[in-house]
């Protein structure tokens, strides 16, 4: 569902295009520094409620 949708890039950057495993954060690295965007991250920069 996800690789089909405006998230797919997000799928296509783990390369390999095998299985994924999904903690509710993504890592990338920004000039040469790892970055975390966490679910709690998500919610405080949309406003949307992200609880259980």
């Amino acid at each position: 569902m996800l690789a089909e949708s405006q998230f797919r890039l997000i799928m296509l950057m783990g390369g390999g295009g095998g299985g994924y495993t999904f903690s509710y954060e993504l890592w990338c690295r920004f000039a040469g520094k790892a970055i975390r965007y966490a679910i709690g991250d998500f919610a405080v920069v949309t406003g949307l409620n992200c609880g259980t």
